[in-house]
């Protein structure tokens, strides 16, 4: 039986799991395989976790912290740190860390100082 607990360190979003998953009868290791369908024992959900033989929905879904960055970015409103931070849950050096990351990749970011508080925007 797959576990239903939740982590907010899993790599994958809540539509992944092993249950769905395109492989499981013929690719995943039976030792793995016979405890994912037991009704008895508990197994982490690993297609969650990041399994690399996951096939199904949720696949390419991963919870990326570059990626959340930049779909909040993307959305072409002036976006303090403060205001990311409680968004997206990182921390507050993580979310400067992307953004200096995908200034590194040629996406427009500016920068903006008002009342001592930086805001970030993808320009258009």
């Amino acid at each position: 039986m797959v576990s239903t607990k939740q982590y907010p360190d899993m790599s994958r979003t809540a539509v992944a799991s092993c249950l769905k998953c395109e492989k499981l009868h013929t690719s995943c290791y039976s030792f793995i395989r016979r405890s994912i369908l037991s009704p008895d024992v508990v197994v982490s959900d690993y297609a969650r976790w990041g399994c690399i033989k996951y096939k199904g929905p949720g696949q390419l879904m991963h919870k990326n912290a570059r990626i959340a960055v930049f779909e909040a970015l993307k959305t072409g409103e002036l976006l303090s740190v403060k205001r990311l931070t409680e968004a997206l849950f990182l921390e507050r050096q993580i979310i400067l860390n992307n953004i200096s990351r995908l200034k590194k990749k040629g996406v427009p970011v500016l920068k903006q100082i008002r009342n001592g508080e930086v805001y970030y925007q993808i320009a258009k």
